[in-house]
């Protein structure tokens, strides 16, 4: 993890802790701008009642609270309840420190027992009788010597020995001690005084109050300052009452409550019984409030009192709050609407604004509270002032100038062009700014004509990582490398015509070569100097400008940093000051003799917890105070002073608790720590509690503790306030803590020493006995232990023959369910399984019956498909005991006949089979239920079968049963297989006869259309000059309406053929012509086939076809129809934009995806895409674009290949779809290039051959469907070719004996002779053998037509530009078949290139180059294919074309 001690603006999130610091101010009190950092303890935190009414402060800095279930006592870290047998009210502490406490009929006082536990003891039965009856004690004071304890009618004076009673008619209401006088109003009276004769007198004036309650009662210089609940404040000079205004005046008005707080500093605190608390200046100002509006809990303050550590306590009617009247921090975050992280402060014009993660946001000064300026979101950087005006940039909107709570444009970021950052003026001449921004830097200018700064270059050769330029006074610039660590980056700018061009300066960096460290840095400057520093190397550096480089410098701060800490980047101020972070805290530096020193350390201790972005200090006012603001992830903190080192009250860590054993108490605290401590063996576990009862950072308080004896150091500081030590070996300890608060100081140590006694086995006289002891019983235990030795050898002998004996027989057992299970688990026939199961039984139990009956339950029929020994007929259930077996579900042994005779009379049923004298019978479970049982019986011997050999049945029949009901699911599973094959067949004959039934119609409909198209266009449309603008509309619908037709019928062929693919490949019907190819060819006949439908929508594609893709094995046709697919999808969904084929290899796959820039797939419809017959998108609004089987298809025919389909979509964005085909190993053989070398040999044939006659060639058309024949006749009339027809095969054959046509064209399915047929008769006929024959059918059978010698094979519907393109290749082939002699060296290469020629129509004949002369001289081939010949085999080329026979043959030479 990178360290970085000083950094700029990072964005992290810490936890804000409590902030407070103790400083005796001497500014002149003012409003203060920010909340207080209130602590709030809920009634939970302290588990006793919500409502609180006093609070108090013991001589040990322990808190002490009056709550409803009783008084509570607080030592920063523990709280403990004190029982009173009541509630508490009031509290007072007299000057021997002792606590009294006031409830409901009750008062007395707390003192602590002999442990240390505060106890109460009640003064109430040293009240005279008569006056014991009372309610709330409402206010306790200490006055001359005395305790009085105020009740509503009566005053109770404790004086230590008696009570006196001081009773009063009217009732008494609150009083207070000012100036030593006793102050108490009496209602209906006024305020009084209490006399030395404990009688009340009236004071001048007093009379004024006797209706208007008084709640406060504090000193002011040497007058009485009082609050009353609706006439306002009050001085009192002993003589008269002088209205005293304040700002608080309507504020508490009605709601003020006792008893108030004077300060020593003049301040004042006003609590209130509806809306907390208020801190008030002498002179009656408003400086704060503590409400539930700035952080506390409740609003009914029932009490305030200040601590001798300046907090300010608040008990509650629902918790307690506390918080530090001195801490000259105050703080602008949630509480005021400033909910996001703040980045800077600025104030401008008398306004406060912040840099925050969500805009920039203003404190509105009359609701105080934080508001963001409308337009400004995005994260903001900092702050410039330029010309008394303010300005910033965001990384939403741009850079702007704030006016007021508004903003003017100065450059709007425009689709993320501008995601700007910091602003950096420079110093050489300030009307120019650099501004970072995530794509670069831009510098602008100000144009004095129009009053603005205007863009005046930008780059993106520059990245900064901080954002933060340093200029030189050379003018250069220094940044960090936002792309690379550990790199410096110097900007030599370069002008043209007197503007920066960041484009054409010059950027230098500087890394480890130049002295920085192979590390992330960070860097800085402090007076124009610039530093650099690592925190995952722990070094700073500095820059050596004669070097031209980095070099390793200690600076100033460099003892204060803390590299596991993040920092601040420094301020400087206009005073010559530094403010900045180290990770220590935050540090002062000023110049001492021209060089900066560290001034101040301790200032801001109380934030060095926090985590502060950056620094910014407003003015310093003329008292030389100053407000400095510190920004961080929880707001904006404030600080007010004069920059003094905070005084730290009494700090000291007291022991609050020793126990022993668990939870028994030895000391309690509040009393002197117990010397002499010592305990017993049995409790020599002991735990020690601490606190440092500060109150000011009380959870950042940490603690070091060390038992001496048994600890060898301190141990480490944590906030850990406990210590267990268990199970301590005897000795003398002394167990020591120390406290240190969050301003390092430490407090002194405190100590408390114990020891551990022995146990009484450890004393001397113990040992002695020990040993005497030992030797005896030694003696005894030789000689006893030899007899028992002896005695357990002879009975351990016996026990392991036993053992063993009984292990061989459990191994025999084992062996015999083993070998059962493994012979059960081999059978699944059922009728096989039974037989297995009687000859296993027979066998194991040497039986002279054996029986497996098995219960039909639908009859109640018991069968015995295996019976030995016996011959049982069937029984009904309820007969034998087998039925009883069956019934009962329990084994059933007997071993004596008699007692077999007795076990049929005792069910009532009568003997069935042989008599048997030794019977073994066991159910035979499946599941829940019994189907059956296994018997084995004895005709010879009683006693014949034991219990174990009922458990080893039993076993066995537990296997018989599982595997009875395996055999039982497999005939199942045959059925329903069977009948699922069935229904296959069953569908996909039904798909392929359907999917035929439509071909010829189909082919009839599309050819009839496509004449009249062609008609229309070509000879009737042209011809018709027309003026009438109806018919002009008439001839282009009619064209249109045929388009229509045409169209929709090629879509019904698709899907046609789609269906009878599918249901090729579901009935494992598929061809599949696997070989080795190149996915680049694949790729290239795919674009080539669907190129014409990215130009009729004009759309681009991209291709980005790896050159050398290694080979795979796979179907060239069938990859070719996934590819075409894919891209065929892509363009139509895709409307503008791109479609991109990528072809890659990724391991041991080849990866091909299709990208498009369409429409895109939601994210519900994705998992439609491979369903058969589903599309994306709602069916009842969206028309279906194709018929829902392309893509489960493709998938099918990639998974046969080994591979994967796979998509990724984005609405609105497009789609990727990809497929994946194993890769083949490197011994693979690469496939001759056949399409390319049969491309060539047509050509080369094409050019060789010509037409020796200038006669229309004659095809006859063989088709039983008359609409067929008449659709060919006029398609090839019109094309210049003879058409005779023929309507069935028998007549075809007579019309090619009377006139030899030179092609046919032949329908399959017609009556008499099939199509078959007919090209079987002529291809063995030597007199029509050489006429090319083209098959035209909606029989889907290529294998047995070109078995047969056919030339070409297509199917209906008629793809006319195909047929003729066949027919054309055919009539200039000339003969049906030409004989193709291939000549390789290589076995491979002749089989694959005969079989493509084969399929071609080619009579192909193999030779390799030494047998070539004579082969070829033997078959006169019409073409000789052969591999490029060295010079040796070209002579024997030319010797082969002299020889007769051979002046016409073509020679083919590849490579």
């Amino acid at each position: 993890m990178r360290k970085t001690p000083i950094c700029r603006t990072p964005i992290q999130r810490y936890w804000l802790p409590f902030l407070c610091a103790f400083c005796l101010s001497s500014l002149p009190a003012q409003q203060q701008v920010g909340r207080p950092l209130i602590t709030n303890y809920k009634y939970q935190e302290y588990d006793a009642a919500p409502i609180n009414w006093w609070a108090l402060e013991d001589d040990n800095g322990v808190m002490y609270f009056a709550n409803q279930g009783g008084p509570l006592q607080f030592d920063g870290v523990n709280w403990r309840d004190i029982d009173t047998n009541g509630s508490s009210r009031s509290m007072a502490k007299d000057d021997k420190g002792t606590i009294y406490i006031g409830g409901n009929g009750e008062f007395g006082y707390l003192v602590p027992n002999a442990v240390g536990e505060m106890k109460f003891v009640s003064l109430v039965d040293k009240i005279p009788e008569g006056d014991r009856n009372f309610a709330d004690v409402w206010e306790i004071d200490v006055y001359k010597g005395r305790v009085i304890f105020r009740t509503e009618f009566k005053l109770y004076c404790w004086d230590g020995e008696t009570i006196k009673v001081i009773p009063s008619e009217q009732g008494y209401h609150v009083g207070a001690i000012v100036h030593g006088v006793y102050y108490l109003r009496i209602w209906n009276r006024g305020l009084c005084y209490l006399t030395d004769e404990d009688t009340f007198e009236l004071v001048p004036g007093g009379e004024r109050f006797a209706g208007e309650r008084i709640y406060a009662m504090l000193p002011y210089d040497d007058k009485v300052l009082l609050g009353t609940r609706t006439q306002g404040f009050f001085l009192y000079d002993g003589k008269d009452f002088t209205p005293f205004k304040t700002e608080l005046d309507e504020v508490i008005k009605g709601i003020l409550y006792l008893p108030g707080v004077a300060l020593d500093d003049g301040r004042y605190v006003f609590n209130t019984f509806g809306n907390g608390a208020y801190l008030m200046d002498k002179e009656g100002n408003y400086i704060q409030k503590y409400t539930s509006e700035n952080g506390l809990q409740d609003g009914s303050a029932t009490f305030a009192y200040v601590d001798s550590r300046g907090v300010l306590w608040m008990p509650l009617f629902n918790g307690i709050s506390s918080v530090n009247l001195n801490s000259p921090f105050t703080a602008v975050d949630a509480n005021m609407g400033l909910t996001t992280t703040v980045f800077a402060t600025y104030k401008f014009k008398e306004t406060l604004y912040f840099s925050t993660n969500n805009g920039v946001a203003y404190l509105e000064k009359d609701s105080k509270q934080v508001k963001i300026i409308p337009g400004t979101n995005g994260q903001v950087g900092n702050f410039f002032e330029f010309r008394n005006r303010l300005y910033a940039c965001t990384n939403g909107v741009g850079m702007f100038e704030i006016v007021g709570n508004d903003i003017k444009m100065v450059r709007a970021d425009v689709n993320y062009d501008f995601r700007a950052r910091l602003i950096n003026q420079s110093t050489t001449d300030p009307r120019r700014i650099i501004v970072e921004h995530q794509q670069g830097i831009k510098s602008f200018y100000f144009d004095e004509k129009v009053d603005q700064f205007v863009e005046e270059s930008s780059t993106s050769k520059l990245i900064s990582g901080s954002g933060e330029l340093f200029e030189t006074s050379e003018g250069v610039f220094w940044t960090n490398d936002g792309q690379e660590d550990g790199v410096m980056v110097k900007l030599v700018p370069e002008f043209i015509d007197g503007k920066l061009d960041l484009e054409a300066s010059q950027y230098i960096k500087y890394g480890t070569g130049q002295g920085l460290p192979d590390a992330g840095i960070g860097f800085n400057t402090i007076d124009d100097e610039l530093f650099i520093f690592s925190g995952e190397v722990e070094k700073t550096y500095g820059y050596n400008p004669e070097a031209n480089r980095f070099e390793e410098r200690k600076f100033f701060f460099d003892e204060y940093l803390d590299w596991d800490r993040p920092g601040t980047q420094p301020l400087e101020t206009s005073d010559g000051k530094v403010f900045f972070g180290t990770g220590k805290g935050i540090l002062v530096a000023e110049k001492v003799n021209g060089e900066y020193q560290v001034t101040n350390t301790e200032t801001f201790k109380g934030i060095q917890n926090n985590r502060i972005f950056t620094i910014y200090a407003e003015e310093p006012r003329e008292d030389g105070s100053r407000v400095i603001w510190f920004s961080g992830p929880d707001g904006a903190i404030r600080y007010e002073g004069n920059l003094e080192t905070p005084t730290i009250p009494d700090f000291h860590t007291d022991i609050r608790s020793i126990s022993i054993a668990g939870d028994s108490l030895v000391y309690s605290g509040n009393i002197a720590l117990p010397e002499d401590l010592s305990f017993s063996f049995d409790n020599n576990s002991v735990n020690f509690g601490y606190a440092a009862p500060l109150f000011i950072g009380q959870k950042e308080i940490q603690y070091s503790t060390r038992l001496t004896g048994f600890d060898s150091k301190w141990s480490d500081w944590t906030t850990q306030t406990a210590r267990e030590y268990i199970n301590l070996p005897p000795g003398p300890y002394t167990f020591s803590v120390k406290a240190r608060n969050i301003y390092g100081e430490v407090s002194e140590v405190v100590s408390v020493p114990f020891s551990i006694s022995p146990p009484w086995y450890r004393t001397w006289w113990a040992y002695g006995l020990f040993a005497l002891g030992a030797l005896a019983l030694l003696y005894f235990i030789v000689r006893a232990r030899t007899r028992i030795l002896v005695n357990q050898r002879k009975a351990l002998e016996a026990k392991v023959e036993d053992r063993t004996r009984e292990v061989q027989q459990r191994l025999n057992e084992l062996a015999t369910v083993n070998s059962v299970t493994k012979a059960l688990n081999d059978k699944l026939e059922l009728d096989e399984l039974i037989q297995l199961v009687g000859n296993k039984m027979k066998e194991v139990f040497n039986s002279d019956i054996t029986y497996l009956a098995l219960l039909d339950r639908e009859t109640s029929i018991i069968n015995f498909p295996y019976q030995d020994g016996d011959d049982m007929p069937p029984m009904q259930l309820g007969e034998g005991l087998t039925s009883r077996i069956i019934q009962t579900g329990d084994s059933l042994l007997i071993n004596r006949d008699v007692d077999i005779m007795a076990e049929y009379n005792k069910h009532g049923i009568q003997q069935t089979g042989k008599q048997a004298i030794s019977y073994l019978g066991v159910p035979i479970p499946v599941e829940d239920s019994i189907i059956g049982v296994l018997s084995v019986q004895s005709t010879q011997h009683e006693s014949r079968f034991k219990e174990e050999d009922k458990k080893l049945l039993s076993t066995i029949a537990i296997n018989v049963g599982v595997a009875l009901h395996n055999a039982e699911l497999y005939e199942e599973a045959k059925v329903a297989k069977a009948r699922a094959e069935e229904a296959n067949e069953a569908k996909s004959a039904f798909l392929s006869t359907v999917s035929h039934e439509l071909r010829t119609p189909l082919t009839s409909v599309l050819g009839f259309a496509k004449i009249i198209r062609k008609r229309l266009e070509d000879k009737i449309f042209p011809a018709v000059t027309v003026d009438d603008q109806k018919i002009k509309r008439t001839m282009k619908q009619v064209s249109e309406n045929l388009d229509v037709v045409v169209s929709e019928g090629e879509r019904l062929t698709t899907l046609i053929n789609d269906v009878l693919d599918l249901a090729k490949i579901e009935s494992g019907r598929m061809e599949w012509n696997m070989k080795p190819l190149f996915m680049q060819d694949v790729i290239s006949r795919a674009v080539s086939a669907t190129s014409s439908l990215f130009e009729q929508k004009k759309l681009a594609l991209k291709k980005h076809i790896t050159a050398d893709l290694p080979l795979v094995s796979g179907d060239e046709d069938k990859l070719i129809q996934v590819v075409i697919n894919l891209l065929s999808n892509a363009v139509k969904f895709t409307h503008k934009g791109t479609v991109t084929i990528d072809a890659y290899q990724d391991k041991n796959q080849l990866i091909v995806e299709v990208q498009d820039t369409g429409v895109g797939i939601a994210e519900e419809d994705k998992h439609k895409i491979f369903e058969r017959f589903r599309q994306a998108g709602d069916t009842l609004t969206d028309k279906p674009q194709g018929t829902g089987l392309g893509l489960p298809i493709c998938r099918e025919i990639i998974e046969h290949h080994g591979g994967i389909i796979w998509m990724k979509s984005e609405p609105g964005v497009g789609s990727t779809f990809f497929f994946s085909i194993p890769v083949m190993g490197e011994s693979g053989d690469k496939p001759i290039q056949l399409t390319r070398i049969l491309s060539s040999l047509k050509k080369q044939i094409k050019h060789t051959s010509s037409r020796t006659s200038k006669e229309r060639p004659t095809i006859l058309v063989v088709d039983d469907d008359t609409p067929i024949r008449s659709l060919l006749r006029q398609e090839l009339s019109e094309a210049g070719y003879q058409v005779k027809e023929a309507a069935n095969g028998k007549a075809a054959l007579d019309m090619v004996r009377i006139h030899k046509p030179d092609l046919i064209i032949l329908d399959v399915m017609m009556p008499e002779i099939n199509g078959f047929d007919v090209a079987a008769v002529l291809k063995n006929d030597p007199a029509t053998m050489d006429i090319p024959i083209i098959i035209l059918s909606i029989v889907q059978d290529r294998e047995r037509g070109f078995r047969i010698g056919v030339d070409r094979y297509l199917t209906k519907p008629i793809d006319t530009e195909k047929l003729f393109h066949e027919v054309d290749e055919l009539l200039e082939q000339g003969v049906s078949k030409k004989r193709v002699l291939v000549v390789d060296e290589d076995a491979s290469a002749v089989k694959s290139l005969s079989e493509v020629l084969k399929a071609r129509g080619y009579k192909v004949m193999e030779a390799n180059p030494d047998t070539l002369f004579e082969m070829a001289s033997e078959v006169k081939p019409d073409i000789i294919m052969l591999k490029a010949l060295d010079r040796h085999d070209e002579n024997t080329l030319k010797e082969l074309k002299i020889q007769a026979g051979m002046e016409n043959v073509m020679f083919f030479v590849y490579q």
